[in-house]
């Protein structure tokens, strides 16, 4: 949230003519062929997206637990700084990544499990060994260790990923010590433009908030000062309820899909962003 004492007393004006000329702007921009927004792996959902992903705006990506927001928020990052798929943008971006449910750490080692097809347990050196026994409870669990060869390998890989515009910030604050956060590295870097992602909505700490309501409905503000004010691509991960496992829900096929409702606090949310994206796997659910 922006400091009051730093609110002017008077809100900014801009007339119609100024607005028409941006407008122009912008369609002879694309028309022209000029590169505005980011291209990731998905391509029906660049398609949704109009293309790609734009600067100023707000998107929310939502889902139930498991169903792999995280993990699909950390191939959009990768996506956003792969200088094959967004040549454009190279030293042009920063991606202001606040990994508040996981670490940075964490998210690595899980951008190199999508990368070497090999599960995260894997790479942890924690996945159960076929040859363990379960005939004993004095029996000792072998797992499979990853080899000299493999580690070798994947520290190569990993070393490669040390100079992405990625900046984390693992610490959960509130929501002015985030805004103020993405003010001051777009001020110390005004020839770039950010990504802002936050992982996830309800995790901030509250500063005045009353409630989680509350925490949500400011954290759409601040949505739309990131991307008014910044000129920010904003993504936030939050939370469904649960409302589509209801077996009413599971029993009529009308109703397997999901609707804004099904968010936790939705009606908060959603009305500041330009898109929803809700991420969901029928067979999780018997849908």
């Amino acid at each position: 949230m922006i400091p009051t004492s730093k609110i002017p007393l008077t809100l900014p004006i801009k007339s119609a003519a100024d607005a028409v000329e941006e407008a122009k702007a912008i369609m002879q921009l694309e028309r022209q062929g000029t590169i505005q927004g980011l291209y990731t792996r998905f391509r029906g959902v660049n398609r949704g997206k109009m293309k790609y992903w734009r600067f100023s705006s707000v998107t929310a990506i939502a889902g139930l637990s498991g169903h792999g927001k995280s993990a699909f928020l950390t191939m959009l990052e990768d996506d956003f700084c792969n200088w094959d798929l967004n040549p454009t943008f190279k030293n042009k971006i920063i991606v202001l990544a606040f990994k508040y449910e996981m670490s940075a750490s964490a998210d690595i080692i899980r951008n190199l499990s999508g990368k070497v097809s090999k599960p995260f347990a894997y790479l942890l050196s924690s996945e159960l060994s076929n040859e363990s026994k379960e005939n004993s409870i004095t029996d000792v669990d072998k797992y499979n260790i990853v080899t000299d060869e493999e580690y070798s390998g994947y520290v190569d890989y990993l070393d490669t990923l040390k100079d992405r515009p990625i900046r984390y910030i693992e610490s959960a604050g509130n929501l002015e010590q985030l805004y103020n956060t993405c003010a001051k590295v777009k001020m110390e870097n005004p020839d770039k433009q950010l990504i802002v992602t936050i992982d996830h909505t309800l995790l901030s700490k509250k500063l005045t908030e009353k409630d989680d309501g509350e925490l949500v409905s400011n954290t759409a503000h601040i949505g739309i000062d990131l991307k008014k004010k910044l000129g920010a691509m904003v993504i936030f991960l939050c939370q469904a309820n649960g409302e589509i496992e209801k077996v009413h829900r599971k029993e009529n096929p009308d109703l397997n899909f999901p609707v804004k409702n099904d968010i936790h606090y939705g009606n908060q949310l959603s009305w500041a962003c330009d898109d929803v994206l809700f991420l969901l796997k029928p067979i999780n659910l018997q849908l």
